[in-house]
Protein backbone atom coordinates (compact mmCIF):
# COMPACT_ATOMS: atom_id res chain seq x y z
CA UNK A 1 0.00 0.00 0.00
CA UNK A 2 1.00 3.25 -1.17
CA UNK A 3 -1.42 5.86 0.21
CA UNK A 4 -4.80 5.25 1.67
CA UNK A 5 -7.33 7.90 2.47
CA UNK A 6 -10.82 7.47 4.23
CA UNK A 7 -12.44 10.68 3.60
CA UNK A 8 -14.48 10.12 0.13
CA UNK A 9 -18.28 8.98 1.37
CA UNK A 10 -20.51 7.68 -1.43
CA UNK A 11 -17.22 7.48 -3.51
CA UNK A 12 -18.50 7.40 -7.21
CA UNK A 13 -17.29 8.44 -10.52
CA UNK A 14 -13.38 8.56 -11.32
CA UNK A 15 -10.79 10.63 -13.70
CA UNK A 16 -7.30 10.38 -14.80
CA UNK A 17 -5.45 12.59 -16.57
CA UNK A 18 -1.91 14.16 -16.88
CA UNK A 19 -1.32 17.99 -15.16
CA UNK A 20 -0.23 20.91 -17.00
CA UNK A 21 3.36 19.73 -14.68
CA UNK A 22 2.84 16.93 -16.31
CA UNK A 23 2.14 14.90 -12.89
CA UNK A 24 -0.25 11.97 -12.92
CA UNK A 25 -3.34 12.66 -11.08
CA UNK A 26 -6.55 10.84 -10.20
CA UNK A 27 -9.67 12.25 -8.82
CA UNK A 28 -12.93 10.26 -7.22
CA UNK A 29 -16.14 11.63 -6.91
CA UNK A 30 -17.26 12.04 -3.54
CA UNK A 31 -20.72 13.11 -1.33
CA UNK A 32 -19.30 16.03 -0.32
CA UNK A 33 -16.17 16.65 -2.75
CA UNK A 34 -13.81 15.26 -4.50
CA UNK A 35 -10.56 12.94 -3.34
CA UNK A 36 -7.31 13.78 -5.29
CA UNK A 37 -4.60 11.59 -5.88
CA UNK A 38 -1.10 13.21 -6.52
CA UNK A 39 1.60 10.21 -6.84
CA UNK A 40 2.01 9.00 -3.55
CA UNK A 41 -0.40 10.84 -1.41
CA UNK A 42 -4.26 12.08 -1.47
CA UNK A 43 -6.32 14.82 -0.35
CA UNK A 44 -9.92 15.83 0.16
CA UNK A 45 -11.04 19.05 -1.63
CA UNK A 46 -14.61 19.49 0.23
CA UNK A 47 -17.95 21.17 -1.55
CA UNK A 48 -18.83 24.97 -1.05
CA UNK A 49 -22.12 23.17 0.40
CA UNK A 50 -23.30 21.29 2.86
CA UNK A 51 -24.60 18.98 0.61
CA UNK A 52 -22.43 18.58 -2.55
CA UNK A 53 -22.52 15.47 -4.93
CA UNK A 54 -20.46 14.91 -7.90
CA UNK A 55 -20.56 11.39 -9.01
CA UNK A 56 -18.97 12.01 -12.22
CA UNK A 57 -15.95 13.30 -13.35
CA UNK A 58 -14.36 14.61 -16.81
CA UNK A 59 -10.95 15.36 -17.52
CA UNK A 60 -8.60 16.63 -20.42
CA UNK A 61 -4.64 15.70 -20.54
CA UNK A 62 -2.88 19.52 -19.88
CA UNK A 63 -5.74 21.02 -18.62
CA UNK A 64 -5.86 21.25 -14.30
CA UNK A 65 -9.67 21.78 -13.97
CA UNK A 66 -11.92 18.50 -13.65
CA UNK A 67 -15.50 18.68 -14.67
CA UNK A 68 -18.39 17.40 -12.44
CA UNK A 69 -21.63 17.07 -12.35
CA UNK A 70 -23.05 18.53 -9.14
CA UNK A 71 -26.23 17.88 -6.88
CA UNK A 72 -27.38 19.76 -3.75
CA UNK A 73 -30.28 18.71 -2.95
CA UNK A 74 -30.36 14.99 -2.04
CA UNK A 75 -33.90 15.11 -2.97
CA UNK A 76 -33.74 16.06 -6.78
CA UNK A 77 -33.74 13.68 -9.32
CA UNK A 78 -31.86 12.75 -12.25
CA UNK A 79 -31.86 16.24 -13.67
CA UNK A 80 -29.21 18.63 -12.67
CA UNK A 81 -29.04 22.53 -13.06
CA UNK A 82 -25.16 23.29 -11.85
CA UNK A 83 -21.64 21.91 -12.81
CA UNK A 84 -18.33 21.74 -10.23
CA UNK A 85 -15.01 23.07 -11.80
CA UNK A 86 -12.65 21.57 -9.75
CA UNK A 87 -9.00 22.93 -9.87
CA UNK A 88 -6.53 20.36 -8.63
CA UNK A 89 -3.58 23.19 -9.43
CA UNK A 90 -5.28 25.64 -7.16
CA UNK A 91 -7.27 23.35 -4.73
CA UNK A 92 -10.58 24.45 -5.16
CA UNK A 93 -13.58 23.69 -6.12
CA UNK A 94 -16.17 26.17 -8.23
CA UNK A 95 -19.89 25.73 -8.43
CA UNK A 96 -21.11 27.01 -12.01
CA UNK A 97 -24.94 27.17 -13.25
CA UNK A 98 -24.14 27.07 -17.53
CA UNK A 99 -27.88 28.14 -17.72
CA UNK A 100 -27.28 31.76 -16.63
CA UNK A 101 -30.38 31.58 -14.29
CA UNK A 102 -32.75 29.74 -16.69
CA UNK A 103 -35.00 26.86 -15.89
CA UNK A 104 -32.86 24.49 -17.90
CA UNK A 105 -31.18 20.81 -16.45
CA UNK A 106 -28.72 18.21 -17.99
CA UNK A 107 -27.78 14.81 -16.13
CA UNK A 108 -24.69 12.72 -16.11
CA UNK A 109 -25.03 11.71 -19.74
CA UNK A 110 -24.57 15.50 -20.76
CA UNK A 111 -20.84 16.44 -19.93
CA UNK A 112 -17.69 16.08 -21.51
CA UNK A 113 -14.54 17.71 -22.45
CA UNK A 114 -13.33 19.33 -25.68
CA UNK A 115 -10.13 18.98 -27.37
CA UNK A 116 -8.76 21.80 -25.73
CA UNK A 117 -10.19 21.23 -22.61
CA UNK A 118 -13.66 23.09 -22.88
CA UNK A 119 -16.29 22.28 -20.37
CA UNK A 120 -19.19 21.01 -22.42
CA UNK A 121 -22.97 20.92 -21.37
CA UNK A 122 -25.64 19.75 -22.87
CA UNK A 123 -29.00 20.92 -21.59
CA UNK A 124 -32.94 20.07 -21.81
CA UNK A 125 -33.27 23.15 -24.06
CA UNK A 126 -31.87 21.52 -26.72
CA UNK A 127 -28.25 23.55 -26.67
CA UNK A 128 -24.73 22.55 -26.03
CA UNK A 129 -23.01 25.19 -24.42
CA UNK A 130 -19.02 25.99 -24.67
CA UNK A 131 -17.63 27.21 -21.28
CA UNK A 132 -14.40 28.28 -20.55
CA UNK A 133 -13.09 26.01 -17.77
CA UNK A 134 -10.84 28.37 -15.93
CA UNK A 135 -14.02 30.84 -15.62
CA UNK A 136 -17.16 28.71 -16.17
CA UNK A 137 -18.29 31.52 -18.61
CA UNK A 138 -20.08 30.52 -21.69
CA UNK A 139 -17.80 30.77 -24.97
CA UNK A 140 -20.65 29.93 -27.13
CA UNK A 141 -23.88 27.88 -27.53
CA UNK A 142 -25.00 25.78 -29.93
CA UNK A 143 -29.04 24.55 -30.72
CA UNK A 144 -28.70 21.19 -31.47
CA UNK A 145 -32.05 19.11 -31.01
CA UNK A 146 -35.35 21.48 -31.81
CA UNK A 147 -38.06 21.59 -28.86
CA UNK A 148 -35.11 20.35 -26.19
CA UNK A 149 -36.03 17.43 -24.31
CA UNK A 150 -37.52 16.32 -20.64
CA UNK A 151 -35.88 14.65 -17.76
CA UNK A 152 -37.00 10.96 -17.51
CA UNK A 153 -37.40 9.54 -13.90
CA UNK A 154 -35.83 6.31 -14.46
CA UNK A 155 -31.70 6.72 -15.07
CA UNK A 156 -31.84 4.05 -17.42
CA UNK A 157 -34.07 5.66 -19.54
CA UNK A 158 -32.91 6.72 -23.22
CA UNK A 159 -32.58 10.27 -23.07
CA UNK A 160 -29.81 12.69 -24.75
CA UNK A 161 -26.12 11.57 -24.25
CA UNK A 162 -23.44 13.69 -25.22
CA UNK A 163 -19.69 12.05 -26.51
CA UNK A 164 -16.32 14.27 -27.54
CA UNK A 165 -14.25 12.35 -29.57
CA UNK A 166 -11.26 13.97 -32.28
CA UNK A 167 -12.98 17.49 -31.93
CA UNK A 168 -16.51 17.14 -32.63
CA UNK A 169 -19.13 16.51 -30.14
CA UNK A 170 -22.13 13.65 -30.82
CA UNK A 171 -25.27 13.94 -29.92
CA UNK A 172 -28.09 11.52 -29.51
CA UNK A 173 -31.62 12.17 -29.72
CA UNK A 174 -33.27 8.71 -28.67
CA UNK A 175 -36.81 10.34 -29.67
CA UNK A 176 -35.73 11.05 -33.64
CA UNK A 177 -33.83 7.84 -33.97
CA UNK A 178 -30.29 10.31 -35.29
CA UNK A 179 -27.41 10.89 -33.96
CA UNK A 180 -26.06 14.59 -34.45
CA UNK A 181 -22.25 15.96 -34.60
CA UNK A 182 -21.46 19.03 -33.74
CA UNK A 183 -18.08 21.36 -34.43
CA UNK A 184 -18.40 22.83 -31.28
CA UNK A 185 -15.75 24.82 -32.09
CA UNK A 186 -17.06 26.15 -35.02
CA UNK A 187 -20.05 26.65 -33.64
CA UNK A 188 -22.42 24.88 -35.57
CA UNK A 189 -23.80 21.24 -36.35
CA UNK A 190 -21.81 19.59 -39.08
CA UNK A 191 -24.04 16.52 -39.44
CA UNK A 192 -26.82 14.36 -38.63
CA UNK A 193 -27.42 10.94 -39.30
CA UNK A 194 -30.49 8.76 -38.72
CA UNK A 195 -29.50 5.42 -36.99
CA UNK A 196 -32.92 3.98 -36.91
CA UNK A 197 -32.98 2.83 -33.30
CA UNK A 198 -33.84 4.97 -29.67
CA UNK A 199 -30.05 5.36 -29.13
CA UNK A 200 -29.36 5.61 -24.98
CA UNK A 201 -25.70 5.59 -24.32
CA UNK A 202 -23.30 5.84 -26.45
CA UNK A 203 -19.44 5.51 -26.75
CA UNK A 204 -16.38 6.17 -29.20
CA UNK A 205 -13.77 4.81 -30.72
CA UNK A 206 -10.70 5.82 -32.95
CA UNK A 207 -9.05 4.37 -35.65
Amino acid sequence: EITANDECPGVHGETAFESSGGDDVIVLGCDDGVLVFHGDHAHKLASPDEVGRIGNAFSTDGNDVVLGDYKNDPEAGLGLSQVALVDTATETIAVVDPFGGADEQYTWRGLARGAAGEALVFGTDGVLRVLDPATGDEVRSIPVIDGGWTVPEEWQSPHPALLELEGMAYVTDPASETIHIVDYAGGEVWKSVEVGKATNEIAGVTG
